[in-house]
């Protein structure tokens, strides 16, 4: 009798054990579900409810997949569409930083604003008023072009000549511009010049206005148009 009472004792344990290491696994098991993201990885993003909120320009359900195409795309020069750079006018590459050497540049406007007020003498230009001034412009021995004359004119003063286009086919080519006073039946007097190449080089842009020469001397402010 006693035999059977101990007997009883040890499947009462035994149940009672396995009841406890039961109940151990499901909590474990508890513990695990309860945390909706544990097993979620958001590339790009972060897990809300086992769901995963991409970064901005990112998408996919785990937010490895690029939403705005052009979010990774830089244009120097240019505009992203649909992840490929549209490249302003004068650039190309996939980045738009490569420039294109114009086939032609335009003066259209030019200015002098400053010329000596006498001769390297000291004389005067003109006997009585000031110098009636004009400009050239040469490729090598090539004239371009010649300006009509502005009369007398004032040192202290800047004079905007009035030009239609002065084309400029060869731009890499250095270029002269020279300053005269102009004297009927005389001789004109040179008052200076300056040695310019149009087109510098692929790193200094498309300047719409470039300064030749020296305010201590003669200063001329060119404006251009490109053409490609």
């Amino acid at each position: 009798m006693k035999t059977l009472r101990n007997l009883e004792k040890f499947i009462l344990l035994c149940l009672c054990f396995m009841l406890l290491n039961s109940c151990s696994k499901d909590d474990d098991n508890s513990s695990s579900s309860s945390d909706p993201c544990a097993n979620i990885t958001c590339v790009n993003g972060t897990c809300v409810n086992g769901v995963c909120d991409c970064d901005e320009g990112y998408t996919g359900a785990d937010c490895s997949e690029v939403d705005d195409p052009c979010a990774t795309i830089t244009c120097v020069n240019g505009t992203c569409v649909n992840g490929v750079c549209d490249c302003d006018e004068g650039y190309k590459g996939a980045d738009c930083s490569d420039q294109i050497t114009p086939t032609k540049i335009k003066i259209t406007g030019v200015k002098v604003t400053a010329f000596p007020s006498t001769k390297s003498s000291g004389s005067n230009w003109d006997s009585f008023d000031g110098p009636d001034i004009y400009f050239e412009i040469y490729n090598g021995t090539t004239e371009l072009y010649s300006s009509g004359y502005l009369e007398d004119a004032d040192a202290t003063q800047d004079y905007t000549f009035t030009v239609s286009s002065i084309d400029i086919t060869d731009v890499t080519a250095e270029h002269t511009i020279y300053l005269y006073d102009y004297d009927s039946g005389l001789g004109d007097d040179y008052m200076g010049g300056y040695y310019f190449t149009p087109y510098s080089g692929s790193t200094n842009g498309f300047p719409t206005s470039v300064s030749i020469g020296s305010s201590s001397d003669v200063l001329f402010e060119l404006t251009y148009s490109y053409v490609w």
